[in-house]
């Protein structure tokens, strides 16, 4: 843990055995220097080359008297010098490198750092009472070993040490005063945004559709969905609606970065696609298709955007009564149809440009007849590119196996099972994107009249 010598004052060594220069000195070429002409100043400053608080003002040759019987120790890793409850007789001097105090836990953040020439143990060893924080030497640290009976007999007693001591003292409780100050409020701060960002995290969940309200005398469609943000809150976003004539519009989209930037810029995006769907019609007073909607709502997202940020989106349309799907791919994952007769399958159609990217971008459409029961599943990266603690993804082989492994299951069903199956997969790693998975199922059609 340490290797452990003696205390010796290099710099006096070199003047003589006995720690001073022994006069006359004669220099090289014939110079003779009959007596130490520094001042007394001066000669105090060899103490101050030892970097020592405690000794600071006292001449080189006393310290080095008092400390002749002091070990030095050398850290070789990170050591526990002093632990909490634990009797001290010491007071240890850093003399290079150096010593964290933590005032909670060994391996906690709170941290005091104590530079070369501070000292610990002091408060113990004079209230008597156990070490009250846990000390920790850094590698290749060396600290100077002075008893408890050597300190009382020999170094308090002279003159200049306990001033050093009480100024050292002082200065370390002014210090840990205006650490805990601004720990405060650091704490303060960091609570206030914690506070903001729950709120945003349940402005931004209450923004999500729940629950499906189908027409009457139109075919029902059974939808499920859920959202898992990598961090507080996510750039991930989905919807679903029904318009009035039937269909059912849906969407899963993933933008382009994290935190409360994406998450504003995904609440802008729902809302410009609901209100675009609603409102933009053509010239006969059908609703738009949704290549017609995405390239609207393209152009909206690609003015004002300082933050060049773009959102990948999938915006499908079911009409639930022919059950026909007519979509649109900007630049998303490709969603899986899953069903009894045909099994798992993409979705085919060429993708366009992330929303966002360029204001003039064209969209294509794409249909596609659905058998009744066929379920649609879609989703973002957050799920095939889920990364476990060893660095491999989830990929799209697991993806599309559970799919074959659930046709029979429901909307809600395979959405819980495929966010499970991702959880386990990650286990303690962290999530590395948001999460969002949608899957959708129209039922029979309903009864003539």
């Amino acid at each position: 843990m340490y290797k452990e010598r003696e205390f010796v004052y290099r710099r006096a060594e070199r003047r003589g055995a006995g720690g001073a220069a022994a006069f006359p000195i004669v220099l090289p070429g014939g110079a003779r220097v009959d007596a130490d002409r520094r001042r007394a100043a001066e000669r105090r400053q060899d103490a101050r080359l030892l970097g020592l608080e405690l000794f600071e003002d006292i001449p080189a040759a006393i310290i080095q008297e008092l400390l002749a019987t002091c070990p030095v120790r050398e850290f070789l890793h990170d050591t526990v010098v002093l632990a909490v409850g634990e009797p001290n007789q010491h007071i240890f001097v850093l003399l290079s490198g150096k010593l964290r105090v933590h005032l909670d836990a060994v391996d906690s953040s709170n941290v005091i750092t104590i530079e070369p020439g501070g000292c610990i143990g002091e408060l113990s060893l004079i209230d008597g009472k156990p070490v009250s924080a846990f000390v920790v030497a850094e590698p290749a640290s060396r600290v100077l070993v002075i008893r408890q009976e050597h300190f009382w007999s020999r170094i308090l007693p002279h003159p200049g040490v306990a001033q050093n001591l009480l100024r050292v003292l002082a200065e370390r409780m002014r210090k840990n005063n205006d650490d805990l100050v601004e720990g405060i409020k650091q704490q303060l701060v960091l609570e206030h945004i914690q506070k903001e960002l729950a709120t945003a995290r349940e402005i931004q969940g209450s923004m999500l559709p729940t629950r499906l309200s189908t027409p009457e005398g139109h075919a029902a469609v059974e939808v499920f969905a859920a959202m898992k943000p990598a961090r507080e809150v996510g750039g991930d976003l989905y919807d679903y609606f029904q318009m009035p004539d039937g269909r059912f519009c849906f969407l899963v989209g993933d933008v382009s970065d994290k935190g409360m930037a994406a998450a504003l810029f995904m609440a802008r995006t729902v809302d410009i696609v609901r209100v675009v769907t609603r409102l933009l019609r053509n010239p006969d007073g059908s609703t738009c298709g949704p290549d017609q909607i995405i390239a609207t709502v393209n152009q909206e997202l690609s003015q004002n955007n300082a933050s060049c940020m773009f959102v990948t989106m999938f915006f499908g349309m079911i009409d639930p009564a022919r059950a026909e799907l007519n979509y649109c791919n900007a630049g998303h994952n490709t969603p899986y149809r899953v069903s009894k007769s045909r099994g798992v399958a993409v979705l085919d159609g060429a993708k366009g440009l992330p929303l966002g990217v360029k204001r003039d971008s064209a969209y294509r459409a794409h249909a596609v007849a659905l058998d009744r029961n066929d379920l649609l599943f879609v989703f973002s990266d957050g799920i095939t590119e889920a990364a476990a603690g060893d660095g491999s993804f989830f990929g799209e082989h697991r993806l599309e196996t559970l799919l074959r492994e659930s046709q029979a299951a429901g909307p809600a069903e395979i959405v819980n099972e495929i966010v499970t199956a991702v959880s386990g997969f990650v286990g303690d790693a962290s999530p590395s994107d948001d999460i969002t998975v949608l899957s959708v199922r129209i039922g029979p059609a309903p009864p003539a009249g």
